[in-house]
């Protein structure tokens, strides 16, 4: 049960934590919450949004590995491609193209991301930045930080935060914006939460993440720590 004490502590004070710091609440329903947080340098607000979803650590992260099945469940992602993987680094290059809503031209970014996993917590981030690459003919390069943050909450569940800041460059109607924001978030933790489920992930293991309610997995971690 200690195991799991500092995901509970995260559900109960998220709200508070997100009221102090500036956010405020854009959506909520069904078990998801949008949150968003206008910064005074930019124009464009910061999001995050969090839903608890049944599966294992593994089962998330291959969810992301898997890049072909993106376009299924991250909202307005037409295609995304592994440009690289690294797994003994644990890191990864892949490229994201967006159907932006019609007059807005799509929008495409490269980004370089990683995870790591704390070795109390068993909390695993995912964390990714824009890089420079090569410009894609048809699309408007923008410019992207995104963190994804695995809660382990014990019973096989797992709170999901996705927080992140984009500048879509160029000009992009505020009513799309807004959507994008708000809409978006909730329309992608919504999908993840389906497809999570689905055996091709919950059957994975990903090398380097311990598992909280996998005694074989605690055994594994502390072998390798001696």
């Amino acid at each position: 049960m200690r195991r799991h004490v500092g995901g509970l502590v995260a559900v109960l004070m998220s709200t508070a934590v997100y009221a102090h710091s500036g956010w405020h609440l854009a959506k909520e329903g069904d078990g998801i919450q949008v949150w968003k947080r206008r910064l005074a340098h930019t124009s464009i607000a910061d999001f995050k949004a969090e839903v608890i979803v049944n599966s294992s650590l593994s089962g998330l992260v291959s969810l992301f590995y898997d890049a072909n099945a993106a376009p299924q469940w991250m909202d307005h992602t037409s295609k995304v491609e592994m440009i690289n993987r690294d797994d003994p680094s644990h890191s990864y290059t892949v490229h994201i193209e967006t159907a932006m809503p019609w007059p807005a031209a799509d929008r495409d970014a490269v980004l370089q991301g990683s995870w790591s996993q704390d070795p109390k917590t068993y909390v695993v981030t995912l964390h990714g930045h824009s890089v420079s690459w090569q410009d894609t003919p048809g699309f408007v390069r923008a410019s992207v930080v995104s963190d994804w943050t695995f809660v382990p909450l014990g019973d096989h569940k797992v709170k999901v935060i996705m927080s992140g800041h984009t500048d879509l460059g160029g000009y992009i109607p505020d009513w799309t914006v807004n959507m994008l924001l708000q809409e978006s978030p909730y329309a992608t933790l919504e999908n993840l939460r389906q497809r999570i489920s689905m055996a091709k992930y919950q059957q994975t293991h990903i090398d380097g993440i311990i598992e909280p309610d996998d005694p074989t997995s605690f055994a594994r971690s502390h072998l390798a720590e001696h």
